[in-house]
C-alpha cells in the first residue's frame, strides 16, 4: 500500500523539496522488516527457497517467484543426466532449481563476488543439495586478477561488472580462462551466461569446453553496453558451432539460445 500511494505527484513533491531519498531509504527499511526471511520459488514442480538478505534481493526474488518463465526455459533443456555450468551465478535461482531437478548430473556454479558467494553457499546448504560445486572466480579470456567494479551496495544486486564507467567501489578478483579446468570438472552439456557485459571474453575463455560435443546448448545474457552487441554475440557463437535465436529481448538485454549445429 505504501508502495503504491508513493508514486506520481507525491514523489514528484518529495524530490522536489529534497526528501525523495531519505523517503526511499525508510519505505525499503519497512519493506524489509517485514520481509520472510526466505522467498520460495517454484519452477517445473521443482521448489527452492532462496535467503533474503537485502532489499534489492527481496524486490528480485520476488519477482522471480512470481514469473519463473525464464529459468523454466532454461531447465527445459537440461535431462536429468546432464552437467549444467551457471557463470554468473549470483545468489544462485539459476544453480539451485537445476541441481535439484537433476538426478546424476552436477553443477558448476561460477561467482567472483565474495559476498555473493557466501549468500549462494547458504542458499546451498539450507535446500541440503551436494551435486553443486561452486568456482570463486570470474572468468574471462585471461588468467590473473581483475577488478570487479561495484555498482550498488546489495548483495545479490547483479549489476557488479569487470569493467564498468559507473561504480561506487572496486575490488580485486582472480580470473582465469573456463577451459583451464575442463579437465578439473565435468564438461558441460548446457551452459547459462551472465556476466555484464563480459560474455565475448567469457566465450573466448571456454572455447576448447563450447566445442566439446556434449555441449549443445548455451543460453547467454547479452547486455548492450561497452561495445557488446546481439550480433558480436551470435557471431562468437556461430563461429563456435551453434545456431542462434533470440528468446527474450529486454531492451538493454537479450537473452539469447545457442544450440549445436547438427
Amino acid at each position: 500500500m505504501i508502495g503504491q500511494l508513493y508514486r506520481g505527484y507525491p514523489k514528484k513533491i518529495c524530490q522536489k523539496i529534497g526528501i525523495d531519498d531519505t523517503l526511499e531509504d525508510c519505505y525499503k527499511r519497512y519493506r524489509m522488516r517485514h520481509a520472510p526471511k526466505f522467498i520460495t520459488i517454484v519452477a517445473n514442480g521443482i521448489t527452492a527457497d532462496f535467503l533474503v538478505s537485502s532489499y534489492h534481493l527481496l524486490s528480485r526474488l520476488s519477482e522471480f517467484a512470481h514469473d519463473p518463465s525464464e529459468i523454466e526455459r532454461i531447465m527445459s533443456e537440461i535431462e536429468p543426466d546432464d552437467n549444467y555450468w551457471d557463470i554468473g551465478a549470483n545468489v544462485g535461482t539459476h544453480t539451485i532449481l537445476p541441481a535439484k531437478y537433476l538426478e546424476t548430473g552436477e553443477v558448476v556454479a561460477v561467482e567472483a563476488h565474495p559476498n555473493t558467494v557466501r549468500q549462494l553457499e547458504k542458499n546451498i546448504r539450507h535446500n541440503n543439495i551436494g551435486n553443486i560445486r561452486v568456482v570463486p572466480k570470474a572468468f574471462g579470456n585471461q588468467t590473473g586478477v581483475t577488478e570487479l567494479r561495484l555498482e550498488g551496495d546489495d548483495v545479490g544486486e547483479g549489476s557488479h561488472s569487470i569493467k564498468s564507467e559507473s561504480y561506487t567501489e572496486q575490488i580485486d578478483v582472480p580470473i582465469i580462462r573456463g577451459d583451464s579446468l575442463r579437465n578439473e570438472l565435468p564438461i558441460p552439456n548446457v551452459i547459462k551466461i551472465d556476466v555484464q557485459a563480459a560474455e565475448l571474453n567469457v566465450l573466448r575463455g571456454l572455447s576448447e569446453t563450447i566445442s566439446d560435443d556434449n555441449c549443445r546448448t548455451i543460453f547467454c545474457e547479452v547486455h548492450r553496453r561497452r561495445g557488446v552487441t546481439v550480433n558480436s554475440v551470435q557471431e562468437e557463437l556461430v563461429d563456435l558451432g551453434f545456431n542462434t535465436k533470440v528468446v527474450a529481448d529486454h531492451g538493454n538485454t537479450v537473452l539469447l539460445l545457442g544450440e549445436k549445429s547438427g
